[in-house]
């Protein structure tokens, strides 16, 4: 409902208008009481009481990487196919990004820096002109996990793929969502009890960014305006929801 509110006032701004403060209150207490109405529905059981896609679990994303690393070539999962689901799995993670944003990285986009690589965003979601804190992120490598290490996923990725003559311009990645739920079906049929901390129906693209904002707020300590500012969330109602 929030968001036919948002349509509303983008195209009043488009003609030049202003929303009236009459519409716009009723607009508010509309979609206030229609929060009421869902989480009655939930109490009841007519609704579910989750919504959208559940977070991938800490132990289900090592798994998934884990298996995409020891993961034989086969006309289902080539080996493109398994360097870029691999790639992007942990960028997606180690990010918490966004996978559009994720998906939109480029060569040039990145430097190295000390010990770690530094990963300019241009733009998200909620910093339309690039501005804002947090848009520089640091990558560090995994020397005791080499399944999650970004570095080595990185660097197994750029040497083993050819880019053409310009290597440098040029996007990363290609879309994840169908390769995901590839990924995703193979390892349930491969260890159909294994826990990625939901059934893969709920699981998605947004769901590895769930869950490493879930996992990195676990840690005692961690402040919480640190995992927001990595995730690139606004400080105001994200803590609600």
């Amino acid at each position: 409902m929030q968001g036919y509110k948002s349509a509303l006032v983008w195209y009043y701004g488009e003609k030049g208008q202003s929303l009236e403060s009459s519409l716009n209150s009723w607009c508010d207490n509309f979609i206030n009481g229609y929060k009421k109405t869902v989480a009655d529905k939930k109490l009841r059981g007519v609704m579910a009481i989750s919504e959208g896609k559940a977070p991938l679990s800490f132990s289900g994303y090592i798994h998934i990487c884990r298996f995409l690393v020891n993961l034989v070539p086969s006309s289902i999962f080539n080996w493109q196919l398994i360097m870029f689901a691999w790639l992007f799995m942990v960028f997606c993670w180690n990010l918490i990004g966004r996978s559009n944003t994720v998906g939109n990285i480029m060569l040039q986009h990145m430097d190295w820096g000390g010990d770690c690589i530094k990963i300019k965003i241009a733009k998200h979601k909620g910093d339309q002109t690039g501005e804002g804190i947090g848009n520089e992120k640091h990558i560090y490598a995994n020397p005791y996990n080499p399944a999650i290490c970004p570095i080595l996923a990185l660097a197994v990725f750029i040497f083993c793929k050819y880019r053409g003559n310009d290597v440098v311009r040029q996007q990363l990645f290609d879309r994840f969502g169908k390769a995901l739920m590839k990924v995703l079906k193979s390892v349930r049929d491969a260890n159909p009890n294994i826990d990625l901390g939901a059934v893969i129906e709920h699981l998605g693209t947004h769901s590895k960014r769930k869950g490493a904002a879930s996992y990195l707020l676990s840690m005692f300590f961690l402040s919480a305006v640190n995992v927001y500012l990595r995730a690139g969330w606004s400080l105001g109602n994200v803590q609600d929801r």
